[in-house]
């Protein structure tokens, strides 16, 4: 996995909150050229025709021009940051709350799921460590059992994220 996987200052996926929730939940196609235009207001049209490609492909556009691939991990945190409309920041501070604690939790559930990261790649993403992202995983196994609101919750998301990561 890249070191830079959770770098916001070199890389950014859309962080025009405008964009952010239609690009994740129609896809990237319908404001790909109008979101790389106004990035990057000086790009010449050849520039902007390749980086909606790349855009629409995936990949993340940094300042400089060069183009990184979106993990697939990468997508589930932002789904899920969305769904609880949690911002991916507030998601990686060391706080305690129950809300943003389920929300890393549950990111950590679909990224065992659906990626073959480990423990620890799941963890450093929300600068916590691989016992963190076991127990995260463990204690949504348990609430699926449990909770049936979770058990929900954790339906929807897992809908939606197959359908992005198919």
């Amino acid at each position: 996995m890249a070191d830079n996987m959770g770098d916001n200052n070199s890389y950014c996926y859309c962080r025009d909150i405008d964009y952010k929730s239609d690009i994740i939940m129609n896809g990237p196609e319908k404001y790909a050229e109008e979101f790389i235009t106004k990035k990057f207001p000086d790009a010449n049209s050849k520039d902007v025709f390749l980086l909606m490609k790349g855009f629409i492909a995936g990949f993340t556009i940094g300042e400089d021009l060069r183009m990184r691939r979106v993990s697939p991990y990468e997508w589930i945190i932002e789904i899920i940051s969305h769904y609880y409309d949690i911002p991916i920041e507030t998601m990686k501070q060391k706080t305690r709350k129950r809300e943003i604690v389920q929300a890393r939790q549950i990111s950590y559930y679909f990224g065992k799921n659906y990626t073959n990261l480990s423990f620890y790649s799941l963890g450093k993403f929300f600068d916590q460590d691989h016992a963190t992202a076991l127990h995260g995983i463990k204690s949504i196994n348990n609430l699926i059992f449990s909770n049936r609101d979770i058990r929900r919750e954790i339906n929807e998301l897992e809908t939606r994220i197959a359908e992005k990561l198919k």
